[in-house]
């Protein structure tokens, strides 16, 4: 039998309930339900969640919706599927994931077909990427499942079922779905109320859910409005283009057919109607500009380039036939996976009165808080997804900084409810990290380059990267060196020694995680007192550039004096 196995929990940390939220009076899931139910290889659904009392509401759903339901293990979801399909004697099991509203059924028989035709232990169009993520389909034998539920030790192995198969290829036969076009620029998955937005969006548009990813593609008007054909009017131009100021356009993108052939903005319409030949009638490739900023997809671009798209807020995706993918913010498009913790719990008691009221990461520096400045240099470095940990006076931070949009980040928190060293708040991460990331104090300022630091760590294959300044200590006497007759060997006047002293920016293997007890106090130094007993790398980072720790009062004046020449406009 071929099982589809669909799980879901409402537990998400980003967006709790997600896959019950309406649209037109319908749970986001059922609108996932029914596309799966248009495959003509499923024989079966499952919907599989937990056993915890929050997904009560799952398998009431499924009850409601002639759905079976198989509950489980939370963290372990492996063990969940398997003890789900030995249940079912299933032959062959499709997993989907509930966070995916406009999953493609062509594409689910598709994956289904290519592991029936190459007799693989595994197939899949989600491992090697080249669809929109949101249509991720995996095929895998009952074997393949068994093998993996025995031998997978990982947790992240056992969180995410397939793991275990697709990084063991010398165990097993893999297939590999792929597009003509790589279109794994584009995501369409339920993971935040703005992906929510997006989606109620759509389906109000699109109350039919017999539709083809492809039509997806350019069904949304919150692309369309962008667009102009060719052949359309500058009357029209000038309408359409009133209608995206307040979405901080400028300009359209002129299409004919497919591709994407020129722009058009306001001031090219007031030039040629003030010193052209040109009529509000004539058409808007007559004065089309030809020469435009846009992203290719799949160029690796190097950071020069990076930099001077980034001057741009939005720009269109196109693939190399010009043809348009999606329009993205140039620096989302460009972000990093990897996830950047800032501590900022501490009470900041070297500062004395200065920090009575207000966290010593909120203080101001260059009219800005501290933790402001750091998330911006961040972001310039392209790192845009950040966790805050927050303990002393946390409402300020919280109310500030919010989730982060209005600052074109995402920002969650880590709240302590009591003190739990420098890093035991890592504990109260509730996602999985698979890609290294950053911590760091939340009362430094450096303008050191994060990328580097984080290709330093990832070249070497070290566990953990401590970011290290160089300190000097001048001793204002005579140094007298002797040896075991006290005889003196050696006078040195005044010297001035230089350490390599740590600069509270630090990279950890996701893995390192796991080492970390749960609500605990914890300190980074025992992990790194740990990880040296047992012999694992650690490297250290030097920063050439600037930096500064706002640990004393005279320290906070310094960076004070130094702010604008050292960071400008960062922004």
């Amino acid at each position: 039998m071929i099982l589809a196995i669909l799980q879901a929990r409402m537990s998400s940390s980003r967006l709790p309930g997600k896959v019950l939220k309406k649209i037109n009076e319908r749970p986001v899931l059922a609108y996932e339900i029914d596309r799966i139910k248009q495959s003509k290889k499923i024989e079966k659904i499952i919907l599989a969640t937990s056993v915890n009392s929050e997904d009560d509401a799952l398998e009431s759903f499924a009850e409601d919706n002639n759905i079976a339901c198989y509950r489980g293990d939370l963290g372990n979801v492996l063990k969940r599927f398997y003890d789900c399909a030995t249940a079912y004697n299933a032959d062959i099991i499709v997993r989907l994931t509930g966070d995916c509203p406009i999953i493609d059924p062509m594409i689910i028989d598709d994956v289904i077909s290519l592991f029936q035709r190459e007799h693989s232990d595994y197939a899949s169009n989600a491992v090697e990427r080249s669809y929109p993520d949101g249509l991720d389909v995996e095929v895998f034998s009952y074997k393949a499942l068994k093998t993996a539920y025995l031998n997978a030790q990982q947790e992240t192995e056992k969180e995410h079922v397939t793991k275990y198969i697709y990084t063991h290829p010398e165990s097993f036969k893999i297939s590999h779905l792929k597009n003509d076009i790589d279109y794994s620029y584009i995501r369409w998955t339920l993971d935040t109320i703005d992906d929510f937005y997006f989606f109620k969006d759509f389906y109000e548009l699109h109350k039919n859910v017999d539709f083809s990813w492809k039509a997806a593609l350019s069904i949304t008007s919150s692309v369309n409005k962008y667009l102009i054909e060719s052949n359309q009017t500058l009357r029209y131009a000038m309408k359409k283009l009133e209608e995206i100021i307040d979405d901080e356009r400028d300009s359209l993108y002129i299409i004919n057919g497919n591709k994407v052939i020129g722009t058009l903005a306001s001031s090219d319409i007031r030039r040629s109607l003030i010193y052209g030949n040109i009529t509000n009638n004539d058409q808007v490739i007559k004065i089309a500009n030809t020469k435009f900023h846009y992203i290719e997809a799949g160029k690796d671009y190097d950071n020069n380039e990076i930099i001077e798209l980034q001057k741009f807020k939005y720009l269109p995706v196109l693939n190399k036939n010009l043809e348009l993918i999606e329009f993205q913010k140039t620096k989302s498009y460009w972000a990093l996976k990897n996830k950047v913790i800032l501590m900022a719990g501490g009470l900041g008691t070297r500062l004395k009165d200065i920090t009575i009221s207000t966290p010593k990461p909120m203080l101001k520096i260059g009219d800005k808080p501290i933790l402001q400045t750091i998330i911006e240099q961040f972001k310039h470095f392209n790192f845009n997804t950040f966790y805050i940990s927050v303990n002393h006076l946390s409402e300020q931070i919280t109310n500030y900084f919010d989730n982060g949009n209005r600052f074109d980040v995402s920002i969650n928190y880590l709240v302590e409810t009591e003190k739990l060293g420098t890093i035991g708040c890592l504990s109260l991460i509730n996602e999985t990290l698979e890609d290294p990331f950053f911590v760091m104090n939340g009362d430094v300022l450096t303008n050191v380059d994060f990328q580097d630091m984080l290709n330093f760590h990832t070249k070497n294959n070290f566990e953990i990267t401590i970011a290290s300044i160089e300190h000097q200590h001048a001793i204002p006497y005579g140094v007298i060196e002797y040896d075991a007759t006290d005889t003196i060997t050696a006078i040195e006047e005044k010297p001035i020694k230089k350490f390599s002293v740590s600069a509270g920016v630090y990279i950890l293997n996701a893995n390192l995680l796991n080492e970390i007890p749960k609500n605990k106090y914890y300190d980074i130094t025992s992990l790194f007192e740990k990880l040296l007993l047992e012999k694992r790398k650690i490297g250290i980072y030097k920063i050439n550039d600037y930096w500064v720790d706002i640990g004393r009062p005279e320290d906070f004046y310094k960076a004070h004096v130094e702010y604008h020449t050292m960071f400008g406009d960062i922004t």
